[in-house]
C-alpha cells in the first residue's frame, strides 16, 4: 500500500492524514460531474472526468476510458496529445479474467458480475494513478482497474487487482491484462533468446502484415524472453504505437486483423490459473501502452524515459561491478564454493555478489547449466 492522504469528495472535503504528506489520494464519488472536471495534476499530468468516463494525459498522450452502451469498461480515446487523429480504439473490454466458466469483464452494473462503486485519483509521487473499483457480490471479488500516467513519458501502465471480499476464495483464469482494437495493420516484433537462427537468431526484428487471414502470435512457456520478448509496435498514419507486458513468467499476445487495416491486440496469461483468497490478492501484470510519433525507431528513447522516470523513480542506471555465480559455477553451488567466491570476489574489488541459479531444490539435474528443473519449488 502506497502512503498517502485521503481526500474525499462528497458534498464537503474531508482530509484523513494515514502516513505522510509525501503523496495524496484524492477519492470521489461514483457519480461522475456532468461536465468535464480535472481530478488531480503533477506538472504536466493530468486526470480528469468527463461526461463518457476519465481522461489521463500529459503533453505526450491522451487515454480515455469510459463505460459503452453495454455498460462494459472499454479505452474510448488514444492519440497523441494536441491531436486531431485518433488511434479509434474499438469498444472492446480491456480487462477480463475467468471464474470457473464464467468470463467477466468490469461493467458499470452487471447484477451477476462487478458493479463500479468508485473512483480515486493517487499521487504516487512518480506520477498519477486512475483507481476504478469494482464489486462482485456473487463471487466475493473487489476489482481494481489501475491506469498511470507519468509527467513527459509518452507511455500509459495499466493493470487490474483482484481482492476477496467477506472471506470468499476464486480460482481465477485466462488473465487479460490489456484488450486492444485500433488502427494500424503492420508490427514489428523481437524474437526471444531462442530465435531460430533461419530468421535471424536471438532477439532477431520481425516485421509482420496483420490482416484477417494472418493473425500473429507470440508466447512464451518459462522464461518471458525464450521464444520472444513480450513486446509490439503497430505502425499507422498515426505514428507508432507500442505495447507489451512488465512480467517474467508465461504470457501470449495475440494480433488480429480487422476490417478497415485495424489490428486487435490481446495480452494475456493463458496458461496461468491463480487463487484469489482472504490471504492472497492477485495483481494482474502490468501492461503499457504508448504512442509516438514517427516510426519504431523512436520507441526506444520513449521505453528509456518511461523506465528511468516511472519504473526506477528518477534513479539513473548506475552499473556496479558484478560478480555473478553463474558464469563460473552454473547451477553446482554449495555454501563452502559460494563463501570462497565471494571473497575472490570483493579481493578483486566486485562490489556487487549475485547468488544466481542453483540455490533451490532440483536445480542441476541434467547438467551444470541446467536452472530449469526444480523451477518455482522455492525449496
Amino acid at each position: 500500500m502506497r502512503r498517502g492522504v485521503s481526500i474525499t469528495v462528497s458534498g464537503g472535503v474531508v482530509v484523513k492524514p494515514k502516513v505522510s504528506w509525501a503523496s495524496f489520494v484524492f477519492v470521489f464519488a461514483a457519480v461522475l460531474p456532468a461536465h468535464a472536471a480535472q481530478l488531480a495534476s503533477k506538472e504536466d499530468a493530468v486526470v480528469s472526468s468527463t461526461e463518457a468516463g476519465w481522461v489521463v494525459s500529459n503533453a505526450l498522450v491522451t487515454f480515455g476510458v469510459g463505460f459503452d452502451a453495454s455498460g462494459d469498461l472499454v479505452v474510448q480515446d488514444l492519440r497523441r496529445t494536441g491531436q486531431a487523429r485518433s488511434w479509434r480504439p474499438s469498444p472492446v473490454r480491456d480487462t477480463v479474467f475467468r471464474i470457473d466458466d464464467r468470463e467477466l469483464g468490469l461493467t458499470r452494473n452487471n447484477a451477476a458480475g462487478f458493479r463500479h462503486v468508485g473512483a480515486d485519483v493517487a499521487d504516487i509521487g512518480t506520477g498519477l494513478e486512475l483507481r476504478l473499483t469494482f464489486e462482485d457480490l456473487r463471487d466475493g471479488i473487489r476489482a481494481r482497474r489501475v491506469y498511470a500516467i507519468y509527467p513527459q513519458v509518452a507511455i500509459i501502465e495499466t493493470w487490474t487487482e483482484l481482492e476477496s471480499m467477506n472471506g470468499r476464495s476464486n480460482v481465477v483464469t485466462d488473465l487479460v491484462p490489456l484488450q486492444l482494437v485500433v488502427d494500424g495493420g503492420l508490427a514489428t516484433t523481437v524474437d526471444g533468446l531462442s530465435g531460430p537462427e533461419e530468421t535471424g537468431g536471438s532477439f532477431a526484428v520481425q516485421h509482420h502484415v496483420i490482416s484477417e487471414d494472418s493473425p500473429v502470435v507470440l508466447e512464451a512457456h518459462g522464461r518471458s524472453t525464450q521464444s520472444s520478448l513480450p513486446l509490439v509496435t503497430l505502425a499507422s498514419a498515426n505514428g507508432t504505437l507500442v505495447s507489451g507486458l512488465m512480467w517474467s513468467g508465461e504470457w501470449r499476445m495475440d494480433l488480429v486483423g480487422k476490417p478497415g487495416t485495424r489490428t486487435e491486440l490481446t495480452a494475456w496469461l493463458s496458461a496461468t490459473t491463480t487463487s484469489v483468497t482472504p490471504t492472497r490478492p492477485v495483481s494482474m501484470p502490468h501492461a503499457i501502452v504508448g504512442l509516438v510519433e514517427g516510426d519504431e525507431s523512436r520507441v526506444a528513447p520513449a521505453l528509456h524515459r518511461f523506465i528511468v522516470s516511472a519504473v526506477r523513480g528518477g534513479r539513473l542506471l548506475e552499473p556496479m561491478v558484478t560478480y555473478n555465480t553463474w558464469f563460473s559455477a552454473g547451477s553446482f553451488i554449495d555454501e563452502e564454493s559460494i563463501e570462497a567466491s565471494m571473497h575472490a570476489a570483493a579481493a578483486a574489488g566486485a562490489e556487487l555478489f549475485e547468488l544466481d541459479a542453483g540455490w533451490y531444490e532440483g536445480a542441476g539435474e541434467l547438467d551444470a547449466f541446467d536452472f530449469a528443473s526444480g523451477l518455482g519449488t522455492w525449496r
